[in-house]
């Protein structure tokens, strides 16, 4: 039978010298192959993605107070894509000829912003490389129309992922 397990606290073993969070992955993975990576190695390297997932690539620390910021907590986000609907098949003939296919529902589409993803087999399309918008209702309506410049064929798949108006 085993004896018992004995418990040791790392924050009473040691504490971090400083609160860095500029630790590259390249960093950490180039120390774990070398066998040099430490407790400490590790925490910074948390602390660096932890900055990077809040931050991406503009300045600001893992410990600030975001709610004073401004910056929204992953449960405020969802709320706000909360209306985004993703992987819908797009409606229309697909029969190597069709160019025009609709959404089941209107979408939000802002000029130079990326408001809908439509997907060809898996690969995203590009606006105006690949498909272009429109409103089938005409101006003001509301968009709700794919025109892609490569017509599908009824083996493909089209879908796409938006925010519903």
């Amino acid at each position: 039978m085993a004896g018992p397990q004995q418990r040791v606290r790392y924050d009473r073993v040691r504490v971090a010298d400083s609160k860095d969070d500029q630790k590259s992955p390249a960093q950490i993975v180039t120390g774990a192959l070398t066998g040099s990576v430490t407790q400490e190695d590790y925490q910074e390297f948390v602390l660096s993605q932890i900055k990077r997932i809040i931050w991406g690539t503009a300045p600001g620390n893992w410990y600030l107070d975001f709610a004073s910021l401004g910056i929204l907590s992953l449960k405020e986000l969802s709320k706000v894509v909360g209306d985004g609907v993703y992987g819908v098949g797009l409606l229309g003939v697909k029969n190597g000829v069709n160019l025009i296919f609709t959404s089941p529902d209107k979408f939000v589409n802002v000029a130079g912003g990326e408001t809908i993803r439509v997907l060809y087999n898996g690969q995203r399309l590009l606006e105006i490389d690949d498909y272009t918008l429109s409103e089938s209702g005409g101006v003001g309506t509301g968009y709700d129309t794919v025109t892609t410049l490569v017509a599908p064929r009824s083996s493909d798949k089209l879908t796409a992922d938006y925010t519903k108006v």
